[in-house]
């Protein structure tokens, strides 16, 4: 597994998959979102279902965009990421990026803790 001990509770890249840790919630419309603060990508829906699968449609189409554009290793460094092929781990939630859910705590919306995998490459051809 390629982690770093502090980092698990986050993500990291191992073996093809990279596993995200995100949040979900409900807004004061009863709209569900689900985001992973480290890519700043998100998606929502009318159900938690349907708020993960966007999520998930959401990163996929990150991942392919920056990779067919040669801007993966650029951006996830921008964001924070530790990216030194095989490694490769997100960074510690950072509060200042999370006003939104903050703003639903203290409305009383519950916030839940969601994780996801995807397939990707091996680190080696996704950053060059």
């Amino acid at each position: 597994m390629a982690t770093v001990i502090g980092q698990a509770e986050t993500g990291y890249y191992s073996g093809g998959r990279m596993h995200l840790r995100g949040i979900l919630f409900r807004d004061e419309r009863s709209c569900y979102h689900a985001c992973i603060p480290s890519l700043d990508v998100s998606g929502y829906g009318a159900s938690r279902q349907e708020a993960k699968q966007s999520l998930l449609v959401m990163m996929n189409c990150y991942f392919e965009r920056a990779m067919r554009l040669g801007a993966l290793e650029e951006d996830l460094r921008r964001r924070g990421w530790v990216t030194d092929p095989p490694v490769m781990y997100p960074p510690a939630f950072s509060h200042s990026d999370m006003q939104d859910v903050f703003d639903c705590i203290r409305s009383g919306t519950g916030i839940y803790n969601i994780s996801c995998t995807i397939e990707l490459p091996p680190a080696e051809r996704m950053l060059t």
